[in-house]
């Protein structure tokens, strides 16, 4: 699975988690086989990323070391120090920070 840019989905791509509206109103379900008039509601709901099964997967190279994800971990809990990570948004939102600050 791995969160990817609406501007790189292809269709024949499957959803690995529902999308949302930044309502919380839910577009399509887990599952779906993205279609080319998904990628149009998309944009036009303005969502940027999706979670695609497979995604990422096969990124050679890209992975930190132990040592690499804990520093991160360290750093971008410093970042959050005053946000309540018990919320549903702000812990996808750590968690999210985690694990793509190092790919950039």
């Amino acid at each position: 699975m791995g969160i990817i840019s609406v501007d790189k989905v292809e269709p024949g791509m499957v959803l690995a988690e529902k999308v949302l509206t930044p309502k919380n109103m839910m577009l399509l379900p887990e599952g779906v086989t993205i279609t080319e008039g998904h990628m149009v509601t998309f944009r036009t709901w303005g969502i940027t990323e999706v979670n695609i099964v497979g995604a990422g997967d096969s990124e050679g190279g890209s992975e930190l070391s132990e040592e690499e994800r804990e520093a991160l971990e360290k750093e971008v809990k410093e970042i959050f120090k005053h946000n309540d990570l018990s919320g549903e948004f702000t812990a996808k939102l750590f968690k999210l920070a985690c694990s793509t600050a190092g790919s950039s």
